[in-house]
């Protein structure tokens, strides 16, 4: 992933979590409310601002 974008230029757009299941974060509920909060707020961060274009 961090050799994506070795110029830096897209930083901003990349994240990353780490949950204690791993990648099933189903596994525990506490993971699960976590995984589902942090896609909520994946999806409002790549919304566009009201009268801004979209990113590309």
């Amino acid at each position: 992933m961090w050799n994506l974008d070795p110029s830096g230029r897209l930083k901003d757009r990349l994240s990353f979590k780490g949950y204690r299941s791993g990648h099933m974060m189903y596994l525990r509920a506490e993971d699960l409310a976590t995984a589902n909060d942090d896609i909520r707020v994946f999806i409002k961060n790549t919304l566009p601002k009201k009268g801004e274009p979209a990113k590309y």
